[in-house]
């Protein structure tokens, strides 16, 4: 098997990202809460109350709730980015719910600031929509914002001014520019959406659906050299009720000749799940 993708720019980014791996491995991996305090800064800022507060609870949630409902679930990083102190990772959670027997597989997207070689900080994207089904949805939360880090080598900065200028001139409503940042033989692996740049479009248009007035409020922008990831938040109204439509989601895209080029992503549909009546990932593909 192979591991995961790393987008590392310089040696110091590669050791951060090495250092989030052996931690997703060592602590995560072997629910290990000794190794914690190997890997994870005592001031921890942990923004996800799903995992306790601080170094503390982190170690506790390795004997928590989730992790004993489902003995073998397991963790599998699928790809990391690194710029400067922080790394964006994204798991594959798979294993099964012990009581019911029930396959339990979902993604998360991780991103961590690093200090003096420890983790400092955690936000993340969650799909709760596969864990509500055995007893553990979304918790009440809203994780802060960060600035998006200017800094970084050459091919970092303009990739940065590159994603920023996707975000601004690509939205759900008019994506007639979107060929001039998207191939059309994008790469897309959510299954839900078609591949290519037509399959894009009609991401653009099943948003839309959601909320005519769908639009993206951006959280987090990392850059690497051939990789550029995001956590953001589509947000609007429901057409006719004006019920609030939130999606939490992390993409990344992988950059060839200045366009993106391949696609992976974390989504949340708790919100949307709750406005609709259904989950529409459930509803396009008859289950995960």
């Amino acid at each position: 098997m192979t591991g995961p993708i790393i987008d590392a720019s310089t040696p110091a980014e590669r050791e951060n990202v090495d250092r989030v791996l052996a931690f997703c491995t060592d602590v995560l991996g072997k629910r290990d809460p000794v190794a914690v305090a190997d890997h994870v800064a005592a001031d921890f800022v942990q923004h996800n109350p799903f995992y306790g507060t601080g170094r503390d609870g982190l170690a506790q949630f390795l004997t928590g709730p989730l992790l004993t409902a489902c003995p073998d679930l397991t963790p599998t990083a699928e790809l990391a980015i690194a710029q400067r102190d922080r790394v964006l990772v994204y798991l594959i959670w798979r294993g099964r719910h012990a009581a019911t027997g029930a396959t339990v597989d979902f993604g998360t997207a991780d991103l961590y600031r690093l200090r003096n070689g420890r983790l400092a900080e955690h936000w993340d994207v969650v799909e709760w929509h596969e864990l509500a089904p055995i007893g553990f949805p979304r918790p009440p939360h809203d994780q802060p914002t960060a600035e998006p880090d200017p800094a970084g080598t050459e091919a970092q900065q303009a990739n940065l001014a590159l994603l920023r200028r996707y975000t601004d001139e690509v939205t759900v409503q008019d994506y007639s520019r979107a060929h001039l940042f998207i191939r059309r033989d994008f790469v897309q692996h959510d299954p839900m959406i078609p591949p290519g740049l037509d399959g894009f479009k009609a991401c653009c248009d099943i948003f839309r659906g959601m909320a005519e007035d769908m639009h993206v409020v951006v959280r987090h922008l990392i850059v690497g050299t051939d990789h550029v990831g995001a956590i953001w938040d589509w947000t609007g109204h429901q057409d006719g009720t004006g019920a609030p439509v939130l999606v939490p989601t992390s993409d990344v895209y992988r950059l060839e000749a200045g366009l993106l080029t391949e696609h992976w992503d974390r989504i949340d549909y708790t919100f949307v799940t709750a406005v609709l009546g259904y989950n529409p990932r459930q509803f396009a593909l008859g289950g995960r």
